[in-house]
């Protein structure tokens, strides 16, 4: 990780926030969790199991490419769960939900950023995702600073997605590391490393540790929830 450097929260910022809200919000005794064995959504349910500890009252694992899930939610709502966190992509977590509701399973369904995009509105359909809720480590693009959601709307016609204020902002690093005349590879990492500075979209002030990940005190995780068939901000998870 001598280049690489990340412009939000990792696993280790959206797990435990996660957990914190299921917890604290939710208020959930027993909860189910359930990866798709990806790097991303395996590593995520990890840390979630991790930190609610006894809360979770089983787990279970799907397949990439998986369409059918009528064993786990067997084992769901055998289970008791009122909570169940998903690690994994919109993909599977789509036909999952559907399936679950389907089923007569109640509880909340969370999962993180992987299922926090548009399809997984619209392919599950609003009678089945509504209430769900998806975790980022990131704050409402729509809510971004200065001029920038204006700014994108002239541009491209539409509101501003998922993490695209962020882009923003880690591109104008690169472009004020050439504007200073950087134009070596090693001249433009060492800018990067060395910067502490407020992004103007997310107010974010980016700085990396020697990993190249976000400085723990700047990371920003909200839940948003699935309401009247979009994704609504519902809060900012706080910090433990």
């Amino acid at each position: 990780w001598t280049i690489f450097h990340r412009g939000v929260g990792n696993d280790f910022s959206q797990g435990p926030a996660a957990a914190r809200y299921i917890k604290d919000t939710l208020k959930a005794q027993k909860v189910f969790v359930v990866d798709d064995q990806s790097a991303y959504g395996a590593g995520l349910a990890d840390i979630v199991k991790e930190d609610l500890a006894a809360l979770v009252v089983a787990s279970d694992k799907a397949t990439d490419n998986q369409n059918e899930f009528g064993g786990i939610i067997s084992k769901v709502k055998t289970s008791g769960a009122t909570a169940l966190f998903y690690g994994g992509y919109t993909e599977e977590a789509s036909p999952f939900l559907k399936q679950l509701r389907a089923s007569g399973w109640t509880g909340t369904f969370v999962g993180g950023d992987g299922i926090y995009d548009a399809n997984m509105l619209s392919v599950t359909g609003n009678a089945d995702v509504e209430g769900t809720v998806a975790t980022c480590p990131c704050a409402p693009a729509t809510e971004a600073k200065g001029t920038f959601v204006q700014d994108f709307q002239a541009k491209y016609n539409e509101a501003p997605g998922v993490y695209a204020d962020v882009a923003y902002d880690v591109t104008k690093i690169f472009l004020e590391a050439i504007g200073e005349g950087k134009s070596t590879r090693e001249d433009i990492q060492a800018f990067i490393t060395s910067y502490n500075k407020a992004g103007p979209a997310t107010g974010v002030t980016y700085q990396w540790d020697d990993k190249g990940e976000l400085n723990p005190d700047q990371v920003r995780v909200w839940a948003y929830k699935a309401t009247n068939g979009e994704w609504a901000p519902d809060k900012e998870i706080p910090k433990a």
